[in-house]
């Protein structure tokens, strides 16, 4: 469930920031804004797309492996994002950021399910369903408010969510002990 908050309000926060974020750091017209933004989220959108319906339907990795191989690229992806300027390094950022949020979502919902007893899985999924609204709620409303003191301060937060995420799909014995 925690993982679930957290990739909800990275992403929701990055949805909302991106065109900002492109426009203020690049210098951007509200036109070139427009279309570096498209590219970015079409970046992001192909990454993910490519990681549920390649890598996880191909080669079935397991909860565990999805986690600690999303997350980390998530990371990457806010570190590339809060201390790199050009086109190049957004687009690869946003790249790994739909990478690993293409692994995190499946590994963290088959992992809470696998997690419980049979009986206890619909409630699971709609403790994941439900925390996710939180993360939509939070992530944004502190994102913007970051964002006024520098455009950078949101991914900075989100990199710090990541991190601590990476911490605990790492450390937690009932991650370290998933299988499917």
């Amino acid at each position: 469930l925690v993982v679930g908050a957290a990739l909800q309000a990275v992403r929701a926060t990055t949805t909302i920031t991106l065109a900002l974020f492109l426009q203020d750091t690049l210098g951007l017209s509200a036109h070139e804004t427009v279309q570096r933004a498209g590219l970015g989220f079409m970046a992001l959108a192909v990454s993910g797309l490519f990681a549920q319906l390649v890598v996880v339907q191909r080669f079935r990795p397991s909860s565990r492996a999805m986690l600690q191989t999303g997350a980390p690229l998530m990371l990457l992806a806010f570190v590339l994002l809060a201390s790199g300027r050009g086109l190049p390094r957004v687009l690869a950022a946003l790249a790994a950021l739909g990478l690993g949020m293409g692994l995190v979502r499946p590994g963290s919902a088959a992992g809470a399910s696998i997690s419980v007893e049979p009986e206890e899985q619909g409630g699971v999924a709609g403790l994941l369903g439900g925390i996710t609204v939180v993360g939509n709620v939070v992530g944004p409303m502190l994102g913007t408010t970051l964002y006024q003191l520098t455009p950078v301060a949101p991914y900075v937060l989100n990199a710090a969510l990541m991190a601590g995420v990476v911490a605990f799909v790492f450390q937690n014995p009932r991650v370290r002990s998933l299988h499917a």
